[in-house]
């Protein structure tokens, strides 16, 4: 039987603040909750597909536009651009595309609260960002910190 991600993020949500932590405490506690077992499984299908260079898969498992943080260039990259520009931007870093394997997904924390919808992989200031929305996740977008 397959669970709804939706479900699966309620339940997520549900086992991380336990009754009675309603305090901003709780948002900063030590213990950080594992990724939701179908943003897991999502993220590591985008890298591999990285590491194949199957840029058509890629753009299955993304949200478009995507955000494009960086310095030099555009805010965001539509279908086409991603797709043109997939094996510069990953394939042909393996750097990248390990890192992106190793799966070290991180939750978003700002201002002290958690936000169980955005998730990231930093690849040594490389960021690329995960979010759920429409009852499902994918990969959203990129953001270079080192700028």
């Amino acid at each position: 039987m397959r669970i709804p991600a939706a479900l699966t993020l309620a339940i997520g949500l549900a086992i991380c603040v336990a009754p009675g932590q309603h305090s901003a405490s709780a948002a900063q506690s030590s213990s950080v909750p594992p990724p939701p077992t179908e943003l897991a499984k999502l993220s590591y299908a985008f890298a591999n597909a990285a590491a194949s260079g199957d840029a058509e898969a890629a753009a299955k498992l993304s949200r478009f536009p995507l955000d494009n943080v960086v310095e030099h260039g555009a805010r965001t990259l539509s279908k086409p651009e991603f797709l043109k520009r997939f094996k510069t931007d990953f394939t042909k870093h393996k750097d990248i595309v390990d890192c992106l394997l190793a799966n070290n997904l991180e939750i978003e924390l700002k201002n002290g609260q958690t936000n169980f919808k955005k998730w990231s992989i930093n690849c040594n200031g490389n960021v690329y960002h995960f979010g759920f929305a429409a009852d499902h996740w994918s990969y959203t977008g990129y953001e270079n910190i080192n700028e």
